[in-house]
Order: structure tokens, then C-alpha cells, then sequence
């Protein structure tokens, strides 16, 4: 059989073939425009007051940090040959960007491959997927057709272009479609790896640009445009493929791809210096500044904003806290109908506040002002159930804050069932555990066989927190609920936790932690330690099949040689006594982080200025393997007129012509693993 003929063989499935987008334009000029993002403190915080210790207050980050280079979505797509952004035209194309953030966010992109590529002209994908421990290629779920919006581009109150502007220019991403039919476009898409405006603006309405690669994003475009490529027939007929010879293609040969939607900014909070004042947190691009309960005083605040090149922005808030109390009981769940609830001393109080709400039932049960002390008992029993209260504290000067809400419960509480904490459990005889409810003096433990038997364990008088079956449960999935009794009654049921029994010994991964600093960590999962198992490791991003043994005896392993520092993903099974091997494991993710990324280049000079071809030098960079070196015409439009990737030494001499003129050059170093370090600053330099 022919490698053609496996691979159709392979790729035989329900698919809708789309139309080529065109052919290469013989004069295209390539655009390569270098995007530099910049993290930008546009409004710098300002002083903030809380009236008491627990007051609380909320700073909306994007008012004060911006990265000025970015206007759109931005989307990252990871491949085995590296990473690439992408930013949507959300405002010009707001269908075409929306419908490709849609499939982002939902997952339709999950293990997309790159079905197509065509040398100089486009790498495409979108439509084809091919999902781990699948044996052959499914199709992307789309959302349906969309409406094309290239001409949306030229409208002067929303692209504002002059009528025949280029649109598909190298690095620009734009939908693919049917031919004859504009309004066909729906998951599929591509990068122009070249200046195509001649040829897509120009044929069935045009073909919408809605995004395009930032920065220097396009390295990895052409990583996939240089691959070897292979006629699988229709739509496969120049399909990409790595470390591929001959036979059938399996996944691992496919330029598959993860992707997600990302923030343009980042937010970390580096500085409190206080922080036994003031907690301060960032949630959802919001900085979350509250007083510490009982507490008063002052403290300064650092946030850093970190862009998708790395750079940063720092702005610092100077927080001053006043007045402050706190309920401090009652607690817990398991109370009596008239529960008495206390509250701390604030400093400087003459008299405090009170409120009571019923979850679910009345508000302000209790609304009592001018309380002297700190606790307060109700004249009137409370039902059961859970209460929120809020005391605030108050002086001649007025009422500070509420203080952060406290809840409890009257009458027994519903409990959290712990154990089994995984669906999968390979004993037959599985310990269910919960957490205790206060008060409680016994439990009711409720477990039924999903599309079995109801009530297999049925224990309504469990004196502790945990119950094992003193019988064998078949394999099977089950569920399991419990709840809490005492003399006056009983909780509300748990909510229900459901596990399977599998004794045939899929295993699952229990170490490495996610994040390691060792080069060689202990891979280990369950299983017995007189089996046999085939473990298998991909470097996300880099090499797949970094590990991968079919006889390892016992449930872990070593590896025998130092790993580089980056992602990595696990499977393992169970090899039978005669090889046959059981059901693979869900995939484990863990990260080494070696503290080997390189540091940032100090290029130190630029000679033979009066030469065509100039002289880099540049220092050391701690970690370094190899480097790359990037310059471009600042008083032309060239970019790139050096590029080089792979040098080892600490100098480079240009070794083709540059014209007279000022450049600018930009220097990186790589370690062992391929990991970058940042890039230099950047220097400028005259040709005489």
C-alpha cells in the first residue's frame, strides 16, 4: 500500500471539502509588521480610604492600565512548533470576530489541525480536528454560516480605507469559503504568508480579514509553512506533517493546536505593606482592597500590569482604614433558636448596629440600633436555617462601615461529602467520608447503584464521619449522599458525589506535583507494584513521545536522562500478562520550572559601521545555549534584514549587503530546552 493510499485510507469520514482560496499571487509585497506591545499606566491610582476596618472597596483595573497596541480580542493558538496571538478586529468585523471567539471559548477549536498549507501563500485550519486517543480525524463543529464583512473594511465610518487598500497581507488571518458563495465562511480560516490582497480582495466579495499575528508571532506561522508536506487527497491534498516518512500518519505527525482566549494584560499585586491592615486581591480585572476586621492604619499597594510581550507598568495606592468591628459569633452550624451573636471592640465606638437577614426567607429579622456592648441575644426563637449578619460600629461622629458579613446556621447544617474525592476508585469496598456538622450526634449515609439497585448501602445511624461497605461493590458507577441528625431533627440531604468502582485497574497519575524543579521527577500512578505498565510523556510544545516505555514494572518511574524545563503531559495502562495493554489513564499535566530561563541580552556593540556588513557583539547571557538576533531599516520599511536563529557565538557578521542608512537590532538567547529569554533592548545603529 502507498503512503497516499494509507493515509486517504486514514482520513476516510463525513466532511464538507472547501474550495481553495486561491493561488499565489506571482507580485504579492510582503507586509511584515512588527507589532511592539507596550504596557501602559494610563491613570495612576490614587489615595483610597475605607471608613473602617471592614469597609470594603473595588478599583477597576483597565481604568488605569492599558496596552495601547492592542484594540481587539486576542486569542493564543499553541502548536508543537511553538505559540502564536492573534488580535480581533472587534469593531470593523464584529460578526466574523465573534463567531471565531465563540469557537474559541467553546472548545470547537480543541486539537484543530493545520489541513493545509500552500508554500507562500496561506497555512489553514479550522476545520479538521483530531482528538486525543481518537484514531482518525473528526470535523469542527461549527456555529453555521456568517454574513461576509469585507467591505465593512472601507466604509469610512468603520474601517474608514480607502477603496482598494490591501486587506490580506502577510500575517493577517481571514475565513475561508465556498466558491460563488460570499456568505459561506463558518469555522475555517488562515494566515496569508504573504501580501495576497491581488488575489483574495479581489474574488467572491472578498475574503474578511478579522484578526492578525501579533508581534513576532509569524516565526511560528513559518515554522508550519516550512514543514514537509504530503497529498492525502482532498482536503488533505498539502497537508503539513512532522517527523514523518512513510507509512500510516498518525496524530503526533499533524500540526495540531490548542487554543484560548486571553487578556492583553495580566495583573499581579507585588507590594502590601501592610498587610495586617489591608487584604488586598485581584479578581476578575478587579484590585479588591478591605480592611482587616479590628484593625485600623495605613498601607501602600503595588500592582504590576504584565502585557503579552512581557513588559510591564507599575502603579502603587497609598489605603487608609477607620473605624471597625466584626462579628466574631455565633459560628458554625448545629445552633440553638436564640443563638447569641457577638461581635469585636472598635476602637473609639460608643455604640454599635445590628442586622439580621433569614437566607432565603425574611430580611432584617433583626434590626437593632444603638446597641451598648458586644453581643446581642434574640427575644424570639429563629427558625432553622442560615443567617447573615452585619454589625457596624458608630460615635458621635457618625456609623463606620458594616462589617463583612458572618453566617451561621439554626439547627444543623448540610454536610460536604470528602471521600471519594476521584470518580474513579479501584477497591471494592471504597471509604465514603463528609466533614462533621456541628452538633451533630449521628449520620444518614444513602448510596444507589446508577441503573442498579437504590439503597445498596442504606446506614441511618453512623455515629462518625465516615462509612466503609462491608460487603464488595460490584464495578459500577454509584452515588452517594449523606446528612446530619441530632435529637431535634436532621440536616438537609448532601449534595451527591458519584464514583465508579474499576478493579480491572485503570490507572491514574498521583505524581509529580504540578509544578517541579527537578530535571529527573518521580512520574508515579496507582496500580500494584508487581504489574507492568506503559507510560507515555509528550512535551507540550516540543518533543512528542519524550518518554515512552511499555514495560515498567511497578507504579513509577524515573526518568533516565534530565528533561528541560516546560509543560508536559501523561498517559499510562496496565499491560497485560500477555501485552495486551487496558484502557489509557486521563491525561496528568505537570510543569519543570528550572530557573534556567535565559536572561535578558546586553548587546554591547555595533562595529564596521562604515562597511556593508556590520558587526554584533553582544555579552553572555546566563543559561544560554544559542541565540537569535533581529534587525530592521528604521529610516526604510525593510524588516528583518538580518534574522538569524541558531548562533552560538557572542558575536555575528551580516553576511549579505545592507544600504546605507539607521537600523535597529534586537538580540535573545535560548537554553537547552528552547525556552526564550526576553529580548534585548533595543539598539540603534548608522551604515556610513
Amino acid at each position: 500500500m502507498s503512503v497516499f493510499c494509507a493515509i486517504r485510507d486514514l482520513f476516510k469520514f463525513g466532511r464538507k471539502t472547501r474550495r481553495r482560496t486561491g493561488s499565489l499571487a506571482s507580485a504579492a509585497t510582503v507586509l511584515e509588521s512588527r507589532v511592539l506591545l507596550s504596557a501602559t499606566t494610563v491613570t495612576p491610582f490614587g489615595n483610597l480610604a475605607l471608613d473602617s476596618g471592614a469597609d470594603l472597596k473595588t478599583v477597576k483595573l483597565t481604568d488605569h492600565f492599558d496596552d495601547p497596541a492592542i484594540s481587539g480580542s486576542t486569542v493564543k493558538i499553541e502548536t508543537p512548533l511553538g505559540s502564536f496571538i492573534v488580535e480581533t478586529y472587534d469593531t470593523i468585523t464584529p460578526v466574523t470576530s465573534q463567531n471565531f471567539l465563540d469557537l474559541v471559548a467553546g472548545g470547537n477549536y480543541a486539537d484543530m489541525f493545520f489541513h493545509r498549507s500552500s508554500t507562500g501563500f496561506v497555512v489553514q485550519g479550522g476545520g479538521f480536528a483530531y482528538p486525543e486517543g481518537a484514531t482518525q480525524p473528526t470535523s469542527v463543529s461549527n456555529n453555521g454560516t456568517i454574513t461576509n464583512e469585507f467591505t465593512r473594511w472601507f466604509d469610512s465610518a468603520i474601517g474608514g480605507l480607502a477603496a482598494g487598500t490591501p486587506l490580506n497581507t502577510r500575517g493577517t488571518l481571514a475565513m475561508a469559503k465556498l466558491g460563488g458563495d460570499a456568505n459561506s465562511a463558518t469555522s475555517q480560516w488562515f494566515v496569508n504568508l504573504a501580501d495576497n490582497s491581488s488575489n483574495l480582495d479581489a474574488q467572491n466579495g472578498g475574503f474578511t480579514v478579522f484578526a492578525h499575528v501579533l508581534y513576532d508571532g509569524i516565526d511560528t506561522v513559518d515554522a508550519i509553512a516550512a514543514l514537509p508536506r504530503v497529498n492525502a487527497g482532498a482536503p488533505y491534498d498539502t497537508l503539513p506533517v512532522r517527523d514523518f516518512t512513510s507509512g500510516i500518519i498518525q496524530r503526533q505527525h499533524l500540526v495540531t493546536t490548542s487554543s484560548s482566549v486571553v487578556q492583553e494584560l495580566t495583573y499581579e499585586i507585588t507590594a502590601n505593606t501592610n498587610p495586617s491592615a489591608v487584604n488586598a486581591t485581584i479578581e476578575n480585572g478587579l484590585l479588591v482592597v478591605a480592611g482587616i476586621q479590628g484593625q485600623s492604619g495605613s498601607a501602600d499597594v503595588t500592582v504590576v500590569a504584565t502585557d503579552l510581550q512581557g513588559n510591564t507598568a507599575t502603579s502603587t495606592m497609598s489605603v487608609q482604614v477607620g473605624l471597625t468591628s466584626a462579628v466574631t459569633g455565633p459560628v458554625g452550624g448545629g445552633n440553638i433558636a436564640r443563638p447569641q451573636i457577638t461581635w469585636s471592640i472598635a476602637s473609639g465606638a460608643t455604640g454599635y448596629d445590628l442586622w439580621v437577614n433569614q437566607l432565603g426567607g425574611q430580611n432584617a429579622i433583626i434590626n437593632a440600633t444603638g446597641l451598648e456592648g458586644t453581643s446581642f441575644t434574640p427575644a424570639e426563637d429563629l427558625e432553622n436555617g442560615d443567617y447573615r449578619v452585619w454589625v457596624r460600629a458608630r460615635n458621635a461622629d457618625g456609623a463606620g462601615a458594616w462589617s463583612v458579613a458572618h453566617v451561621f446556621t439554626v439547627g444543623l447544617r448540610a454536610v460536604t461529602i470528602t471521600s471519594p474525592s476521584a470518580r474513579l476508585v479501584t477497591v471494592n469496598r471504597p471509604e465514603i467520608q463528609w466533614e462533621a456538622a456541628d452538633r451533630a450526634t449521628e449520620y444518614d449515609v444513602w448510596v444507589n447503584k446508577v441503573g442498579g439497585e437504590s439503597q445498596i448501602i442504606r446506614n441511618t445511624s453512623v455515629s462518625g464521619t465516615s462509612l466503609t461497605p462491608d460487603f464488595d461493590l460490584a464495578e459500577g458507577v454509584y452515588r452517594v449522599w449523606v446528612k446530619a441528625k441530632n435529637a431535634s431533627g436532621e440536616s438537609a440531604w448532601s449534595s451527591a458525589v458519584t464514583f465508579e468502582v474499576n478493579t480491572q485497574s485503570t490507572p491514574f497519575v498521583t505524581a509529580p506535583a504540578a509544578i517541579v524543579n527537578s530535571a529527573r521527577p518521580q512520574i508515579a500512578w496507582t496500580g500494584s507494584p508487581a504489574a507492568t505498565f506503559e507510560l507515555w510523556v509528550n512535551q507540550l510544545g516540543g518533543t512528542s513521545k519524550i518518554i515512552h516505555d511499555t514495560t515498567v514494572a511497578g507504579p513509577s518511574l524515573i526518568p533516565s536522562s534530565d528533561l528541560p524545563s516546560g509543560t508536559y503531559r501523561v498517559w499510562v495502562r496496565l499491560r497485560g500478562e500477555t501485552g495486551s495493554p487496558g484502557p489509557w489513564s486521563a491525561a496528568y499535566d505537570f510543569t519543570i520550572a528550572l530557573n534556567d530561563t535565559p536572561d535578558q541580552v546586553v548587546v554591547s556593540g555595533v562595529s564596521a559601521t562604515a562597511t556593508a556588513r556590520p558587526v554584533f557583539a553582544w555579552a553572555a547571557a546566563t543559561h544560554a545555549t544559542r541565540y537569535e538576533i533581529w534587525v530592521n531599516s528604521i529610516s526604510g520599511t525593510a524588516t528583518r534584514v538580518v534574522s538569524e536563529t541558531n548562533l552560538t557565538d557572542l558575536q555575528y557578521t551580516a553576511t549579505t549587503d545592507l544600504a546605507q542608512g539607521q537600523y535597529r537590532v534586537w538580540i535573545r538567547a535560548f537554553n537547552s530546552g528552547g525556552v526564550a529569554g526576553p529580548w534585548s533592548a533595543a539598539v540603534n545603529f548608522t551604515l556610513t
